[in-house]
């Protein structure tokens, strides 16, 4: 056997193997058992604490949030904590819309030796959205602060207290949170604040967030963490996104700190089937390991001055943290540059290796990606057609999307093959080799642009790269240029395999272009190795088509919802008073085999007239019978403030359960001076917005009070919408199937009321 001709093939295969390896050693940590070291977190532990959080859906307003509550403070007293709850008004405003809700944070606070210096604040939220038991999100935070207090209880005094805060209402946006900041006095004295967060119920944990001027935290969070999984990329992608957690709050308010989350296993994320069998305690166990070291590390160090100059952070291998100061990214990326024009003369002599070959290159490689992209693009529009169900769950993520990661990577895999194989061999490797590199150059300003501390995700492996491949130039040894590409692309896939698993994990079937697009540079990178004889180059033809197919078989296996991965389904009842009529809602993107015996086949592009034109929600709906149920009582006061002001008094009760409330304000001219339950609060209502909206959370048996000023003493009218939850079983003529669940948020098993009161 001649062992050379298969050389290329054998490096191929390592490259692969480090690829796997690197994917495989950034995960969460081993569990700790029962039995494991009392001073040590143990998940198994903290999970007898999630078996009675989690039994339950418990959102706000419910009995079972309110037996949650009773759960974390009887247990922090057991431990000795000091613990009071901060029962206020909370509010935030998003354009025409103020949402507001009385929330009951817990906290907790575990006693240190200096009384007068900063606290350290650790964060979790308790409550869970409507339809979902909520074990990971957040009832693994939850129990990984409870197993946390425990085994501090066991270890040495402490220097500085902690206060172990439990939000409530981060689902209804963040208003736990809201008031902690704004409304008492206990957030000012915070030093370091750690959150914990979970997107799903498996997956390595990852410190994606951080404070501006992070140096100082990042140091310590590297030196702190016995896990430390965190990188800037993510940092600077999530700035721009919309979501949010509790640590917005704080991070608005300038506060140092550390938001982590774990992100695998998005369909289960605010689902039914977030329960405590489904949840795999590595995550517990990743958040629990890192918040112990984490507190133990910070409260030695000193928290008057926790800011430092931005750095650049990541994992270079496994759970390895690297960081470095931002102000050396301009350097690097020049050196970057130089490097590869350094590389291009170096190789000026060498025969076909001109401009032009270059450049042919680097348009044959920009052609390859966006023909890899555009199939993708079309077989991800064929999945979401074949398979309209999967547009029940967040971002089209069935349980099954793992699946189509190995069909989007088998297509980049088999269009490479096919274009640099049988189109353009006899193209000269170095020139299409550094038409890549030039690339990446130019995507390297780009990211320095808008991700400044994300560039590290560029120049790190390529520096190193090219500084070994000029040393193959100039070293003129007759040791294989293979040897050097190999040994220079080592970092690269360390870094880069994990990245392309990851950035599918987030956007999966919305967008997965961009783990397309690092896979295919990947490929292109390793052209070298395949042009050497051409075998490979033809085994990544097979491979990438195997690959596709057998991803689309899998895919399609278990694309049928079941027992054990059961349909996300959309039905809410409501009742128009203001036309004594009644009908179904469903808000799903398609319709399912249990909705479409409630609603027509028409769909709607607006949700009147619940909302009365004013959101555009595409919905289906269908008739339904008119239930009795009682309004709301609403006692009105109005006193004359002066002769162009009035002052009007609501009390608002609801005359059955509910737990939220919207207010439209219809006709008002201007308003002013709001204020909810004795809370102030800065929102001016005026009619030139298409709705002033109220949304209120956890309303009390007791009801609402609402104070405003306005020039106007009458002639205005108010818009009232109830929402309960849990349609009764008698009202549904056709059963929901044994493999179908609610549908995630406010608008599955719930009951709406609409009313209109003129004044």
């Amino acid at each position: 056997m001649n062992i050379k001709a298969y050389f290329p093939i054998i490096l191929l295969i390592g490259l692969f193997l480090i690829s796997i390896f690197s994917v495989k050693i950034q995960s969460p940590p081993p569990i700790i058992g029962k039995t494991g070291p009392l001073e040590a977190f143990s998940a198994m532990r903290a999970i007898e604490h999630l078996k009675i959080i989690a039994q339950a859906p418990h959102s706000s307003g419910t009995a079972a949030h309110e037996e949650v509550r009773k759960y974390i403070v009887n247990y922090c007293e057991e431990m000795g904590l000091e613990v009071s709850i901060q029962d206020t008004m909370a509010a935030r405003k998003w354009g025409s819309t103020l949402s507001a809700s009385h929330v009951k944070n817990i906290i907790a606070r575990f006693k240190g030796k200096r009384a007068n210096a900063k606290h350290l604040l650790v964060l979790s939220h308790y409550d869970s959205q409507p339809n979902t038991p909520g074990a990971a999100d957040d009832g693994a935070g939850v129990v990984a602060m409870l197993e946390t207090i425990r085994a501090l209880s066991l270890g040495a005094p402490l220097e500085h207290d902690v206060l172990f805060v439990f939000t409530d209402q981060e689902e209804s946006g963040l208003l736990g949170a809201e008031a902690f900041v704004n409304t008492g006095s206990l957030a000012t004295n915070t030093g370091v604040l750690l959150n914990f967060e979970s997107r799903g119920n498996k997956g390595v944990a990852y410190t994606f967030e951080v404070n501006e001027e992070n140096g100082w935290v990042i140091k310590h969070f590297a030196k702190g963490a016995p896990y430390p999984v965190a990188n800037s990329m993510a940092y600077e992608i999530y700035k721009i996104m919309p979501n949010d957690s509790d640590f917005s709050m704080f991070r608005k308010g300038k506060y140092t700190g550390v938001n982590q989350a774990n992100i695998d296993g998005f369909a289960n994320y605010h689902s039914m089937t977030d329960i405590v069998e489904n949840i795999d305690p590595r995550i517990v166990q990743h958040h629990g390991s890192n918040m112990l070291g984490l507190i133990r590390h910070f409260d030695q160090q000193d928290l008057d001055n926790t800011k430092a100059d931005d750095v650049n952070f990541f994992n270079p291998v496994g759970r390895w943290l690297w960081y470095f100061p931002a102000f050396l990214n301009i350097p690097l990326i020049l050196l970057c540059i130089g490097l590869v024009i350094l590389l291009i003369y170096a190789n000026r002599s060498v025969e076909g290796y001109t401009f032009s070959t270059v450049m042919k290159g680097l348009g044959i490689f920009l052609f390859t990606i966006l023909v890899s992209i555009g199939i993708g693009f079309i077989l991800l529009a064929g999945l979401l057609k074949l398979y309209p169900h999967y547009s029940h769950f967040y971002a089209n993520n069935f349980y099954n999307v793992h699946f189509y990661f190995w069909m989007f990577m088998g297509v980049t895999l088999l269009v490479f093959g096919l274009i640099y194989g049988n189109l353009f061999r006899s193209q000269h490797p170095l020139a299409l080799f550094t038409g890549v590199v030039i690339f990446k150059i130019i995507l390297l300003v780009m990211v320095h642009f808008f991700f400044e501390t994300a560039t590290y995700v560029i120049y790190y492996p390529l520096i190193f790269l090219l500084v070994l491949l000029l040393l193959k130039v100039y070293s003129k040894n007759k040791i294989s240029p293979l040897w050097y590409l190999f040994l220079g692309m080592i970092p690269l896939l360390l870094l880069w395999a994990p990245i392309i698993q990851t950035l599918y994990i987030v956007f999966s079937l919305v967008i997965p272009y961009a783990s397309m697009l690092l896979f295919g540079i990947l490929l292109a990178m390793a052209l070298p190795f395949w042009q050497k004889g051409g075998q490979p180059l033809n085994g990544m033809k097979v491979i990438g088509a195997s690959v596709l197919l057998l991803s689309i078989i899998l895919g399609h296996i278990n694309s049928k919802p079941t027992l054990s991965q059961p349909l996300q389904s959309y039905l809410s009842y409501v009742l128009d008073r203001d036309e004594n009529k009644a009908y179904w809602l469903s808000v799903s993107k398609h319709q399912d085999e249990w909705t479409e015996k409630y609603v027509d086949q028409k769909k709607y592009p607006k949700m009147d007239p619940l909302y009365e034109d004013r959101f555009n929600w595409p919905n289906w709906r269908g008739e339904a019978s008119v239930q009795s149920l009682e309004s709301p009582k609403i006692i009105h006061g109005i006193i004359p403030e002066d002769s162009s002001r009035f002052k009007h008094a609501f009390t608002i009760v609801p005359q059955r359960e509910i737990i939220g409330l919207e207010i439209f304000l219809n006709n008002v001219n201007t308003l002013d001076s709001l204020i909810l339950d004795g809370r102030p609060i800065l929102w001016n209502a005026d009619s030139t917005r298409t709705s002033n909206r109220l949304l209120l959370h956890a309303i009390r048996k007791e009801g609402l009070n609402i104070r405003f000023t306005s020039p106007q003493a009458d002639s205005f009218s108010m818009t009232i919408i109830e929402r309960s939850l849990r349609i009764p079983s008698d009202w549904l003529k056709v059963p929901m199937p044994d493999n179908y669940i609610q549908g995630t948020g406010n608008y599955s098993d719930a009951i709406f009321t609409k009313e209109t009161f003129t004044f």
